[in-house]
């Protein structure tokens, strides 16, 4: 196991703008360029955002090959801000269900 971290950073905003960010030489070294993946993402929680409260994030995206991708995200709350263990399973269709993960 190598000793590097994987950080995700999205970015929004103009799109010439953000290249120019991403290709400046102080972060072009660290930056790898992976493409653009289209999702439409559902979010899911209680009522009373009982997830989010425990650092805990459902969500379920869909690809534009209609392909769906159940995913479940904690945080380590000993951890940096931006370290959080993910889970992923490909599912058959849009229904939530958490035993998809089986034992994680």
């Amino acid at each position: 196991m190598s000793g590097h971290s994987e950080i995700e950073i999205k970015l929004t905003g103009d799109v010439n703008k953000l290249h120019a960010v991403i290709q400046s030489s102080k972060l072009s070294l660290f930056i790898k360029w992976i493409g653009n993946k289209k999702y439409k993402t559902h979010y899911y929680d209680t009522k009373d955002n009982r997830l989010i409260k425990n650092d805990i994030v459902l969500r379920r995206r869909e690809s534009a090959e209609n392909k769906n991708i159940l995913g479940l995200k904690l945080r380590n709350p000993s951890s940096s801000l931006f370290e959080w263990g993910e889970y992923e399973v490909g599912i058959q269709d849009d229904r939530v269900d958490l035993r998809e993960f089986g034992e994680i």
